[in-house]
């Protein structure tokens, strides 16, 4: 098992990997770190502190996931299906700003990690 202090840098290492938005009001970035700080400083004991350490673990190994593009070869999406559908061309990343765009394009982008990037401008545009 994981200690809280591990995890807590796991997080931590994911925020630093995750690509900077400056332009944007609130990128998902601050707002994941944001959330770890304030989920961190909540206390817990016991039984509480062990199921939120299992939760904290397969949530940053969701996030690792997709920072790493592992979805798009465990998962790969239909050529005609609707989520590629739903998403505008993964050519046009007219969602983000344009340093985002640039390290987005110097990676392997996937369209999971382009699908990411749009569901956090889309959590961002709904906090305003």
């Amino acid at each position: 098992m994981v200690t809280p202090r591990e995890l807590f840098r796991g997080f931590v290492r994911a925020h630093n990997r995750w690509p900077k938005q400056e332009l944007r009001p609130d990128s998902f970035r601050d707002m994941l770190l944001q959330r770890v700080r304030t989920e961190f400083r909540k206390p817990a004991t016991g039984s509480q502190l062990q199921e939120r350490l299992e939760d904290g673990q397969k949530q940053l190994a969701a996030l690792n996931m997709l920072l790493d593009g592992a979805f798009e070869t465990k998962h790969p999406l239909q050529e005609r299906g609707p989520i590629r559908e739903f998403l505008p061309p993964s050519r046009s990343f007219a969602l983000l700003d344009q340093p985002a765009r640039e390290q987005l394009s110097e990676k392997n982008t996937s369209p999971w990690t382009f699908l990411g990037a749009y569901m956090a401008g889309q959590l961002s545009s709904k906090r305003n």
